[in-house]
Order: C-alpha cells, then sequence, then structure tokens
C-alpha cells in the first residue's frame, strides 16, 4: 500500500450496552506483530447535529453537540514514569517509559521536559509521541531529544500530566514528576 494510501480492512460490528461517552482504541501491527500505530478516539452516543439547511459550499453549522461531559468523570489512574538520558556533544536524547499501574485508561498523557522542576520548557523538545493514552497494565516508552544550545545551565525535569492522574499514587524515578 502506498505511504497516504486507503484500504478498507474490516469493519467494526455495532455494540451494545456502551455508556454514554466510550473510548475507542485501535492499534496496527506488521507482519511481525510488531506495533506501528496506537489511535485512541472519544465517541460519544450522541452525535453531533448538523443544520443541513442552513448549509453554505464553505461552511455547515451546528444545531446540536456532541456530549462529552461523562470524560470529567473518568476514574482516576496512576502511572510509573523511569528514564534515562543520553547526552552526546550536541544533543540530548531521553528515554521515558510510563505504564499504566491503575485500573483505568490512562487519558491524554503529557510529556514535557523542563529546565527545572517548576521552571519554563526546554524548547524545542522533539517527541516521538506524546498526548497518549495507556490502557491498564500498558506501558510505552517515548523518546525526545533537544539541542544542548537550549538547556544551557539546566537541570533537566520531566513532568508528566494527564487528564485522569492521581498525581498522589503516582511514582517516577530520577528528576522527574506529575502535576495534575
Amino acid at each position: 500500500m502506498d505511504e497516504d494510501g486507503i484500504k478498507k480492512c474490516f469493519a467494526i460490528p455495532p455494540i451494545t450496552g456502551l455508556s454514554s461517552v466510550y473510548l475507542l482504541r485501535l492499534s496496527l501491527k506488521d507482519s511481525k506483530q510488531n506495533t506501528r500505530s496506537i489511535n485512541w478516539y472519544w465517541l460519544s452516543q450522541k452525535p453531533d447535529q448538523l443544520a443541513w439547511s442552513k448549509s453554505k459550499w464553505y461552511y455547515t453549522p451546528q444545531s446540536g453537540f456532541t456530549d462529552f461531559k461523562p470524560l470529567k468523570n473518568l476514574p482516576a489512574t496512576t502511572l510509573n514514569v523511569n528514564y534515562s538520558t543520553d547526552k552526546k556533544e550536541k544533543e540530548t536524547k531521553h528515554l521515558i517509559t510510563i505504564k499504566n499501574t491503575g485500573k483505568a485508561v490512562a487519558f491524554f498523557v503529557h510529556l514535557r521536559v523542563l529546565k527545572d522542576k517548576n521552571a519554563d520548557d526546554i524548547l524545542p523538545v522533539i517527541f516521538s509521541d506524546n498526548y497518549i493514552s495507556l490502557a491498564p497494565g500498558e506501558g510505552r516508552t517515548i523518546e525526545c531529544s533537544y539541542e544542548n544550545k537550549d538547556a544551557v545551565g539546566t537541570k533537566p525535569y520531566v513532568l508528566t500530566t494527564g487528564w485522569n492522574l492521581n498525581v498522589a499514587g503516582s511514582k517516577a524515578s530520577g528528576n522527574a514528576g506529575f502535576e495534575k
């Protein structure tokens, strides 16, 4: 298949008994069963309503909106975060391993690298992935890198935030921590 090609692989059958808002996780694996891509979707039983009668060729207004308020009530979960550092002459790389140790999905986990605890971000930092979600027991390793000239005189601090993160119950090694 071409790089941006499209191929219908399967249809997701209707599922009964879903809550008003639910999460859908799709993962793509290669022939060796290595995960190539993971995408999470938050979906609602109440779809957006489009006002087709007021539609223009460039815009269709909405007359009703999807209700995602139940996401505010996701159960809290805990994470373990560990990282290693490889500092070269011009660039520093961190391998950050995040594991969801709780019993609920860790939703929208966001990683940042600060100049020090409670300091500004080191910018720019290039992440292999970010704003990830993790199923209970699932772990991921994220790579990030930045040029040393952007971090002169700093003590890099890996900060992890999440939509439903129980900060007090989460654990981090080294110069890392959590924030709600």
